[in-house]
């Protein structure tokens, strides 16, 4: 009886891939984060040429984390750090908001408008306007 003769194609690995999967003959594929002949050395992606974070970056096992300077916050992205926008520099009584431009608006609770200041809230009188829901003689 003959036994088919192995060849570079067939997934065998005499040592394990820690960090990957066998894909030949003692050949691993490592996952995103590692390298090394058995996926066993932690890739340093804050060391390399092409940093991931625009401020702070702390290598982890197999990735890394993006930490922002005082004064800035992380975005969404994970990666990039943007300067925060403070709502306390406009002294609003209540709230704010910062639109697409930069600007703060100050804000006010359900049934308070913005006074004149544009910082301080005052009371609506919804009787004077349409947005009443009371009937006509109450």
């Amino acid at each position: 009886m003959c036994l088919p003769a192995l060849s570079d194609h067939l997934a065998v690995c005499n040592k394990p891939c820690r960090n990957g999967v066998c894909v030949g003959l003692d050949k691993c594929s490592c996952s995103v984060g590692y390298k090394g002949q058995q996926c066993d050395q932690d890739v340093n992606e804050c060391g390399l040429p092409e940093r991931p974070c625009s401020n702070s970056c702390m290598n982890t096992q197999g990735s890394y984390r993006c930490y922002c300077d005082p004064g800035y916050n992380l975005m969404t992205d994970g990666s990039t750090c943007t300067k925060e926008l403070e709502c306390s520099s406009a002294s609003c009584q209540f709230a704010c908001q910062i639109d697409r431009v930069g600007e703060v608006h100050c804000l006010c609770a359900l049934g308070l408008h913005l006074a004149a200041d544009n910082r301080t809230c005052e009371d609506k009188d919804e009787c004077l306007d349409s947005t009443h829901l009371c009937s006509r003689h109450s």
